[in-house]
């Protein structure tokens, strides 16, 4: 994970969606106000994403 610094008062976290030759096709994210997305949010919000973004990748590419 990595930490931007843009906007002290947001939190995203993001994944990215890979095609079927491996290219990144799209990704998904989700936001929140910093004062809700603590350390433990983050850590299962970008577990979910990444779960999310793989299930969309299988999804798009057929597999």
């Amino acid at each position: 994970m990595r930490e931007a610094v843009d906007n002290p008062d947001a939190t995203v976290v993001a994944a990215p969606v890979h095609g079927v030759d491996g290219a990144i096709i799209a990704a998904l994210s989700v936001a929140g106000p910093t004062f809700r997305m603590r350390h433990e949010n983050v850590e299962s919000a970008g577990l979910a994403v990444k779960r999310a973004a793989e299930v969309l990748a299988d999804l798009v590419s057929g597999r």
